[in-house]
């Protein structure tokens, strides 16, 4: 059963009874919302993630949702979707979507650090109230306060009292010390835990309150320091934080206090490194800590010092990211970070510095978005997302609209092919409504990036007023290949819109603007636009010769999402020519580009073409990718287009006509529960041109029924009745009356029962 829970590398210690207490709120209370609540550093995300872990066999899907960087609860869903793989391409509301998928089947959802949108909470006590399936378990340093929670406090791991440090079996029972032990002895593998020693560590580990993340920083001193040592520097340390707010709780002075030690125990390098890891949010590379360095002038080995911070255990590695190692920071450790950069007068130029170097990123990567490494380019993006929004945060509360709207433009395509629709016009269209001082070309391309937007939610009004400011301000600039592609744009809208003249006239127009300019790319998209406009048409072979020129010049440029788009179209238009060798052979390849680039909408309809090769020979595999593509529909929210509900239902009655109600059914259903690429290797499995084998005919006693008369036949010989058979086949029960009587005559017989035998006989070997 797949989850998205992050990889624990370390055993969890002396949870046990926490533990069991989840199990029973779960099973005996049968509690659907669990909101786990203590002290920073109490260790509220580790138990919940194990808690998922336990939970993986009793549930169709466990996921995970950080919600550290998203501060606005409208976005809430968002972060939700985009955690459970929705990817937005049609007109539905987004959290309609979330409550669509989660409606059918058995979920969890660990939503952490909600304590950021609070105000949230009525959308998960909405969420929870559609969705009977889903449990949520929450994170938060606050209760929710809504109805049905069940409020979970995580205290801190048992600790010993004071006059129990001279026995050292009891203190070895302790899970605090025997964390302690295992951090040690992870940073010093000659470390031991003896009874000279175990007194001095219970002593530390008490005067940590227990906190499970104070005690693993404190023990990684024990690479260079003896545990006498680490105590005699703790106490000396801990007058210089009491010092602080009185208002503060005592444990979160507790953790605060461990943090300074920790870092007053680094180097001035380390000390100002640490500090600007701070200002990463969902990790960094050793490339961007490097950049960012070196932009606010830090003259320290980035590298070197990044590598002694995870020895420290300041700094976690967090996986890799096309090859190259990713750091994080546990948030509260994140939180000290930026309060030491805030107070060195070092945080305006680090969230410049970060902002400028994401901003770079993303247009360095923007060219590859439509040649052969866009799908590198796209999941390099996805994982720097938590940094992106956070320069959207960024400039958004510091009036640096420039640099967001630089950015909105250079990740279009990114949301288009990844379906972040929602949250890309939440920052967007603000910011656009308040760029008057921006630059003209900046404000050109994010008006047309927010047409885009709004044109995939069929927001067509907004997406045509978008469009015009956008090619006004490029007629402005004289810059003819940037009207080509607006243009292009307008024309897709009114084709969504069936203004099919008006779109062709538009097509053309970018056609010639492309060729003005000399671009290729540009001129294949405009071809293959007008090829769908002849399609629509009936022009058949007009719309195939105009593709064939638009796939020569994408395999010329080297436009992988523009090659699959022109493939499938020519599978289309194959199809209704009856090649159906030709279609196939295109919906295949365009399926494989596809798989790649990850748009769910855009594999569901290559699924769907395929479907339509398949319905006549193929029908049991056809089913399954209709099924499979209509659970991808349902998680972009995407339906089959209004100007396609016609050829969609052909294709469904095509299928549907190979195979009896109860095959059509059972296939249906199986492709709705197939992973995406468990659906795309089905359908590249299946050998081209080859026929299924048709369903064993009825033979000796049952020869001469049909199809649906057999059906019926079996059901009554395994005791169906006949309402039982007319709600199974969703047909009346007189229409079930005429078909037993029409059997009955076939094979004069005069009873169920002497049908029944015939029928278990016939079905024998």
């Amino acid at each position: 059963m797949p989850s998205e829970l992050p990889y624990l590398p370390t055993p969890l210690l002396g949870r046990s009874a926490e533990l069991a207490a989840l199990r029973a709120l779960l099973e005996k209370d049968r509690a659907r919302l669990i909101t786990l609540t203590g002290a920073g550093g109490s260790g509220k995300t580790r138990l919940a993630i194990e808690f998922g872990v336990e939970l993986e066999a009793r549930f169709d899907r466990i996921w995970f949702v950080d919600l550290t960087l998203v501060n606005r609860p409208d976005l809430v869903p968002s972060a939700i979707g985009q955690a459970i793989g929705i990817q937005e391409g049609g007109s539905g509301e987004l959290d309609e979507i979330v409550r669509e998928m989660l409606s059918v089947g058995r979920f969890v959802l660990v939503l952490d650090n909600f304590e950021h949108v609070l105000d949230a909470a009525t959308y998960v006590g909405n969420l929870l109230a559609a969705c009977r399936g889903v449990v949520v378990v929450a994170t938060t340093r606050e209760a929710l306060g809504i109805r049905a929670e069940h409020v979970f406090v995580v205290e801190p791991l048992a600790i010993p009292s004071r006059d129990q440090l001279d026995d050292p079996v009891a203190l070895r029972q302790f899970p605090s010390v025997q964390l302690f032990e295992e951090r040690a002895r992870a940073a010093n593998s000659n470390f031991e835990l003896t009874d000279d020693t175990i007194a001095t560590i219970a002593e530390i580990c008490l005067d940590l309150d227990g906190l499970p993340l104070a005690i693993e920083l404190v023990a990684a001193q024990a690479r260079v320091l003896t545990p006498h040592d680490i105590l005699s520097r703790l106490q000396a340390r801990a007058p210089l934080v009491t010092a602080g707010p009185r208002d503060v709780p005592a444990r979160h002075r507790t953790l605060e206090a461990t943090v300074a030690w920790s870092y007053d125990l680094l180097t001035p390098a380390e000390q100002a490194v640490f500090r600007l890891c701070g200002v990463f949010a969902g990790g960094f590379t050793s490339a961007a800590l490097q950049a960012l360095a070196q932009a606010i002038d830090l003259d320290v080995d980035a590298l070197f010092a990044v590598t002694q911070l995870v020895a420290k255990n300041l700094v976690r590695l967090s996986g890799e990211s096309s090859g190259t190692s990713r750091f994080a920071l546990l948030e509260t450790i994140r939180t000290y970070a930026l309060d030491r950069l805030r107070e060195s007068g070092e945080l305006a130029p680090a969230q410049r510095a970060q902002a400028q170097y994401y901003v770079d990123l993303a247009e360095q990567l923007q060219p590859a978005m439509r040649g052969p490494g866009m799908a590198r380019a796209l999941d390099t993006l996805a994982t720097e997302y938590s940094n992106l929004r956070a320069v959207f945060q960024w400039s958004s509360a510091h009036r640096e609209l420039e640099l967001g709207l630089r950015l909105a433009g250079a990740l279009y395509l990114f949301w288009n092919a990844r379906g972040h629709v929602a949250e890309a016009r939440a920052w967007l269209e603000p910011a656009l409504a308040a760029s008057d001082g921006v630059s003209t070309e900046v404000r050109a391309v994010a008006f047309n990036a927010a047409g885009v937007m709004a044109g995939m939610q069929h927001d067509h009004e907004r997406a045509v007023a978008y469009f015009s400011e956008s090619f006004a301000l490029w007629t402005q600039l004289g810059k003819v290949d940037r009207q080509a592609g607006v243009a292009l744009n307008l024309g897709l809208v009114a084709q969504n819109l069936r203004e099919l003249e008006r779109a062709e006239v538009q097509f053309e127009r970018a056609y010639e603007l492309y060729v003005q300019a000399g671009d290729r790319r540009g001129q294949a998209n405009a071809l293959g636009s007008r090829a769908r406009v002849a399609r629509d048409r009936g022009k058949l072979h007009l719309a195939l010769d105009l593709l064939e020129q638009c796939l020569s010049l994408f395999r010329a440029v080297g436009d992988d999402w523009g090659i699959a788009n022109c493939l499938a179209n020519l599978g289309h238009v194959h199809l209704e020519l009856e090649d159906a060798v030709a279609s196939e052979a295109a919906f295949r390849e365009a399926l494989e580009v596809r798989r790649a680039l990850g748009n769910l909408l855009h594999i569901a309809e290559s699924l769907e073409g395929l479907a339509g090769v398949m319905a006549r020979d193929r029908p049991r595999i056809a089913v399954r990718l209709l099924g499979a593509a209509k659970s991808m529909r349902d998680q972009s929210g995407a339906p089959v287009p209004a100007a396609e509900e016609a050829r969609y239902a052909d294709l469904v009655g095509r299928v549907r006509a190979g195979l009896t109600d109860t095959m059509f059914r059972a296939g249906w259903n199986a492709g709705r529960t197939l992973a995406v690429n468990s659906a795309v290797d089905l359908a590249l499995s299946v050998e081209a041109g080859v026929k299924e084998s048709p369903p064993p005919a009825p033979a000796g006693d049952l020869a001469g029924l049909s199809a649906r008369e057999l059906e019926i036949a079996r059901m009554i010989a395994r005791g169906y009745s006949n309402r039982a058979i007319a709600e199974a086949l969703v047909i009346s029960v007189k229409t079930v009356e005429t078909h037993v009587k029409h059997i009955f005559v076939k094979l004069d017989v005069s009873s169920r029962a002497s049908l029944a035998a015939l029928a278990s006989r016939a079905d024998t070997p």
